[in-house]
């Protein structure tokens, strides 16, 4: 074996990458890196028993040399007799419609695919061609997005069901191997364009350092991700009993104890914070685990937006992680026979039969009457001075202490719905309806309202 592949396969043993009958998925795009991982892990493939198939994204970016890249990968597989999958997917058009770059957009199609694949014909791993520059790169992004310690940890061997296993390699060692055996692959030209962040890093930034420096920042910086990686390790071991420990509520939401958390040093809070923030799909920068931080060591009640959707609730008992409502404040009508999504909420309303109503145990499904046909009732946020009479009660209440008498959690109130006719609240969406509106019996007109989570 070339002593390249020898050192690379050193790695993989070393990390443990590999087990013996895994079934692997290749990453491949038709670049250098990635056909030296598909023809690396093709040396592999009798030592560790491995089950290789090779997987590829058309990003349609490029036009035909984008379904050249295709073409390019399929002639490959089918030389080596290697299962080969592969996948159309406007990137533009995904970038636009999720208000992402085309770069984050590109990443998050390939590894959805990936996961489809994995999840749906059972492959093991897949592995993706990520070298020691790539790290780097991650590293100097990192850096100068203020991401915290996590984030100069660069590009970890293994994560999940995915591996890398050319990360000590540079992209030169990678070039001149394949330019020595005889081997080709295709070049992408997106890679020399300054629309893709990363590559203002790799073909601006970095040269520029080293000319003005003298400097190579690639292998520092992949020493300072390495170094990281052991802290980050070491600080994980420390706060384990923080972030595992932790429970979930009703609602399924994370619930952490407070307690421990500010028994914490500020060092280990933070890590323990940026952990917990990682767990819920959320890249956490420094500015956000410092903020966080001072509203524990503040002790006081709040609320605080995380980002990716996700808020956390502080108070003296509990840490909740949670996901928001998007509550806009705006108004719906809803007529008979209608059903709308507000704040989270599925509301149906319909028309319904005397004799038919059925009454659960459930306040998600509810049944009122009415002197009078009701055209349509409105549903809105509830609003602070807001009173209803809920069913059961003989006098009026806020609306607000109703939901405390209920036990809603403070940073989940505002997530609260009512439905009203005209000025009158005929229900708190889910939980009661007013008395004013019980069956008795008398009404001419008569209505089921359902509510559930959207």
């Amino acid at each position: 074996m070339h002593p390249l592949l020898k050192r690379t396969a050193g790695v993989v043993k070393s990390n443990s990458l590999l087990m013996k009958g895994d079934k692997v998925l290749v990453a491949l795009s038709g670049g250098a890196d990635s056909v030296f991982l598909f023809r690396f892990l093709l040396e592999l493939r009798g030592i560790y028993q491995l089950e290789l198939s090779a997987v590829h994204l058309n990003h349609l970016l490029r036009g035909v040399d984008s379904d050249a890249d295709e073409e390019f990968c399929r002639t490959l597989c089918t030389e080596y007799e290697i299962p080969f999958y592969s996948r159309k997917a406007s990137v533009h058009e995904y970038a636009l419609q999720n208000h992402l770059s085309t770069e984050e957009a590109g990443r998050k199609l390939r590894y959805n695919y990936f996961d489809e694949l994995m999840n749906e014909l059972g492959y093991t791993k897949t592995a993706t061609g990520h070298h020691q520059y790539d790290s780097a790169e991650t590293v100097m992004f990192h850096l100068l997005r203020g991401s915290g310690l996590r984030g100069v940890s660069g590009i970890p061997a293994h994560r999940g069901r995915y591996i890398r296993p050319l990360l000590s390699l540079t992209p030169f060692e990678i070039r001149d191997w394949l330019q020595a055996e005889g081997y080709i692959w295709r070049e992408d030209a997106s890679n020399d364009s300054t629309d893709f962040t990363r590559n203002v890093i790799r073909n601006e930034l970095f040269p520029f350092i080293h000319q003005k420096l003298r400097i190579s920042p690639e292998q520092p910086l992949s020493r300072l991700a390495q170094y990281s990686a052991e802290i980050i390790t070491f600080l994980d071991r420390l706060t384990d009993e923080v972030v595992n420990n932790h429970l979930q509520n009703s609602d399924g939401e994370a619930v952490y104890p407070a307690h421990k958390l500010r028994m914490l040093e500020p060092v280990l809070r933070k890590h323990a914070l940026s952990r917990i923030f990682v767990h819920s799909g959320t890249e956490p920068s420094s500015s956000l685990v410092t903020d966080c931080n001072r509203l524990i060591e503040s002790g006081e009640s709040g609320v605080y937006q995380i980002g990716n959707g996700f808020s956390l609730f502080y108070s003296s008992e509990e840490m909740v992680l949670f996901r928001e409502t998007e509550n806009s404040g705006q108004e719906m009508r809803i007529s008979p026979g209608q059903s709308v999504l507000f704040a989270g909420k599925e509301i149906s309303f319909e028309p319904a039969i005397k004799e038919e109503i059925n009454f659960s145990d459930s306040p998600l499904t509810e049944y009122i009457q009415s002197s009078h046909k009701i055209d349509y009732l409105v549903v809105r946020p509830w609003r602070e001075g807001d009173k209803f009479k809920p069913l059961g009660m003989e006098g009026s209440i806020l609306v607000s202490d109703f939901l405390n008498n209920h036990k809603v959690p403070s940073y989940k109130k505002r997530a609260e719905v009512v439905l009203t006719e005209g000025e009158e609240i005929l229900a708190v969406a889910g939980r009661r309806i007013s008395e004013k509106y019980k069956i008795t019996g008398s009404g001419k007109f008569y209505y089921r309202i359902k509510c559930h989570e959207g």
